[in-house]
């Protein structure tokens, strides 16, 4: 529903401009489905987290009851021992391979979803304003069968608030931007304005996956605000003042050769900070405090890239190997980089000052 400005009504539940789908083909003998189309325009709905549950289509989902569902079934053996052979036989039993479902184009065309968090200080506020998403040649069989699927989506996000930006006009102001050290009291009193949440959110791919996966996927991500994740962050101790992200993402999967993934990530007007051995450091063993690291890899226009690559075997995709890999090449390339820049901020005021401050005697100066 829409108010008199066109504009959807707070207290939506859920809704759909409309629906279009074409059915090629159906056999009641095997329950196979043979669908040319399907399109939806513009999905509707709002999703939100309170301390009392999930409220989404109406309805409150309750964490508890779900808990106490899993311990119920928990608790019978017989549940747990037939469920796995279960899922198996409905999954690959002969009904199931022949009962199978095919999709030639599967779309959606414009959104309007609000994810709302108010468990976190502040709430966060997630607007997801324009979709245009498209997948092709999907069939059930695609899972046992060498079928390739192609697929691509656009994301479009609302405006969040976020602090107005102001250039640095001092040394000092630009010190304490590359360390990502926050001054108290700030946050409350920034003048704020509003800007997307992020640019484009583009995901493309072609996948394979039988026998086994093969083919690509990439994600870019353009001008993502991350202060609206400050809610999120806050809770492990990570203080989240401002920051934009470009996230450049290709993954390359190759069958029995595994999955050879290349990221580059570049952060700007970072503000970022963290307890001494916070979470950021421990996770991904930084070699200095997090502050340290900040201001050794920060680049002449104030930007923090992050480029890994790295490859994992077939078996790492079926172990979790895949986030363990990736963590630890980014580490190990911070390592390389705060290596390469030795004392770079105190050499550079030692050169000024004719100091030596490797321990060798003072260098001669010439006015």
């Amino acid at each position: 529903k829409t108010d008199k400005s066109g504009d959807v009504k707070k207290n939506v539940l859920a809704g759909l401009e409309s629906a279009n789908a074409t059915i090629d083909r159906f056999e009641p003998s095997t329950g196979a489905l043979r669908v040319k189309s399907v399109e939806l325009v513009k999905p509707t709905a709002r999703f939100e987290l309170g301390a009392d549950g999930l409220r989404a289509f109406g309805v409150r989902f309750v964490p508890q009851a779900a808990s106490t569902a899993n311990a119920e079934n928990t608790s019978n053996p017989a549940t747990v021992a037939n469920a796995p052979t279960t899922a198996a036989s409905a999954a690959c039993g002969p009904t199931g391979s022949k009962a199978a479902l095919s999709i030639e184009r599967f779309a959606v065309n414009g959104l309007d979803v609000v994810l709302t968090d108010t468990t976190t200080t502040p709430p966060t506020v997630l607007p997801l304003t324009g979709l245009e998403a498209e997948v092709k040649h999907f069939t059930s069989r695609a899972f046992v069968e060498p079928t390739p699927i192609t697929f691509h989506a656009f994301l479009e996000a609302g405006a969040v608030d976020v602090r107005k930006r102001a250039k640095s006009s001092s040394m000092l102001a630009g010190v304490l931007g590359a360390t990502g050290k926050l001054i108290t009291g700030q946050e409350d009193k920034a003048e704020l304005e509003r800007r997307p949440l992020f640019d484009e959110l583009a995901l493309k791919g072609r996948l394979t996956l039988a026998p086994k996966p093969t083919g690509w996927i990439t994600l870019d991500v353009g001008a993502l605000e991350l202060a609206p994740f400050a809610g999120l962050a806050r809770p492990s101790g990570v203080e989240l003042g401002d920051g934009e992200l470009d996230q450049a993402l290709r993954l390359r999967f190759q069958g029995e050769r595994g999955v050879t993934v290349e990221s580059t990530s570049t952060f700007r007007e970072l503000r970022l900070s963290e307890p001494a051995d916070g979470p950021i450091a421990r996770y991904l063993a930084l070699p200095a405090p997090l502050d340290t690291v900040l201001y050794l890899l920060e680049d002449a226009e104030g930007a923090h890239r992050i480029p890994v690559s790295f490859h994992v075997g077939e078996a790492g995709l079926e172990t979790g190997e895949l986030v363990s890999a990736g963590t630890s090449a980014i580490g190990s390339m911070i390592g390389r980089a705060v290596a390469s820049s030795p004392l770079r901020v105190l050499g550079g005021v030692g050169g000024i000052l004719g100091i030596d401050l490797g321990g060798g005697e003072p260098a001669e100066r010439t006015l």
